[in-house]
């Protein structure tokens, strides 16, 4: 759904709510609106949504894959240099945790 590609997707940018409604020009109620699927962005905000997150529409809508898997497999947590990046491995826990709770 919508709501769960946006939050997911959110997060593993490292978008806080505030700061994502800024960058798209909404409300940080209305992300949380998004995100809880209680409203569907608009057409126009759809567009910025899958521009700022370098997807189609049909993937924003959930026509192609999983949001969910798209995000984490996009999630890097080893840098060039071999090393671990912790706030990465955060994002990837809260990521799986939302996911978990999603599924049920």
């Amino acid at each position: 759904m919508i709501g769960d590609f946006i939050r997911v997707n959110r997060i593993a940018n490292g978008y806080t709510v505030n700061y994502f409604a800024q960058i798209i020009g909404a409300s940080p109620s209305s992300i949380w609106l998004w995100e809880r699927h209680r409203v569907i962005p608009s057409l126009r905000m759809l567009k910025k949504l899958a521009r700022i997150f370098g997807v189609s529409i049909d993937e924003l809508v959930g026509r192609q894959p999983s949001p969910s898997l798209q995000a984490l497999s996009n999630l890097k947590v080893i840098r060039v240099d071999g090393s671990i990046d912790e706030s990465r491995i955060q994002k990837l826990n809260t990521l799986l945790q939302i996911i978990e709770d999603y599924r049920g």
